[in-house]
């Protein structure tokens, strides 16, 4: 019975670590696909996070083994505020925090409690927002493998995520996050501007309306302050962030979006 569950226990471990290896936006990109814990069995849960936090302590330099009580503590946490995360992101969240991705590594104590890990995820959730956001990585499951996808098939998926981001533009002014592709639908079809003048223009429009945004950011934590000093500095160099060729692209779909709305015609004609 015990050698079953060390090889259990060693595949669940395989299976977490796997894509701890990842790049950040890969990684981030590859959240959607993950099981959810709250989508787990308790055991699996249990077995998970004892795995995860033994490599926390050890990593950490903590010798003490985490008490009963806390475990117990940690586990209610997580599966009443953190239940949307899988096991993979509660490993790699430990991983940026002990590398320094959020700022300042989250002081433990040498204690692994409840109030550790809350502010270790908070952070790491934080972080997987805004790095959505700045990439424009989408927040669905991929409902279908493209490499079982026909041709036909992919152009109805296609028609309907651009209906479905135009009617996100008509109702709210806006580009849903994940549907930024339906720019390349457009610029591939020659709808959208490609004069080197006017995309200057709309780049500096981009910049401008970034800069105002991060501007207007009233930073809470430490770490946020310190993330949001660098970025800023950034933009005060003049130095390129990838957020300004998101923006811009942004501006550029929905000046062809409102064209088509005034057009009185169906997006679909377009295509």
């Amino acid at each position: 019975m015990s050698q079953q569950l060390t090889v259990k226990q060693q595949t669940l471990s395989n299976q977490i670590s796997k894509v701890g290896d990842l790049k950040e936006i890969s990684f981030a990109r590859k959240t959607v696909e993950f099981t959810k814990m709250k989508e787990l069995e308790s055991q699996s849960i249990s077995d998970g996070l004892a795995l995860i936090f033994v490599k926390v302590a050890n990593y950490a330099g903590i010798k003490e083994p985490i008490s009963e009580i806390n475990k117990q503590d940690i586990k209610e946490l997580l599966l009443n505020r953190f239940s949307s995360l899988s096991l993979e992101e509660i490993e790699y969240a430990f991983k940026l925090d002990r590398y320094g991705v959020f700022g300042e590594p989250t002081k433990h104590f040498y204690l692994i409690n409840s109030e550790y890990v809350s502010q270790v995820l908070n952070k790491y959730k934080a972080w997987l927002t805004k790095i959505r956001i700045d990439n424009d990585l989408s927040i669905s499951k991929p409902v279908i493998s493209e490499s079982n996808v026909s041709e036909s098939e992919k152009i109805e998926l296609i028609k309907s995520g651009v209906e479905k981001c135009y009617n996100h533009y008509i109702e709210f002014d806006t580009i849903p996050d994940g549907y930024l592709y339906v720019y390349d639908v457009f610029y591939d079809l020659g709808y959208l501007t490609t004069d080197t003048k006017e995309k200057k223009k709309i780049y500096d429009l981009a910049k401008s309306r970034v800069r105002r945004k991060y501007e207007a950011i009233k930073p809470v934590t430490y770490s946020e302050k310190i993330e949001l000093k660098n970025t800023i500095s950034k933009i005060k160099n003049g130095n390129d962030i990838n957020e300004y060729r998101i923006e811009a692209k942004k501006i550029s779909l929905m000046m062809f979006l409102g064209s088509v709305r005034d057009s009185k015609k169906e997006i679909n004609d377009f295509l």
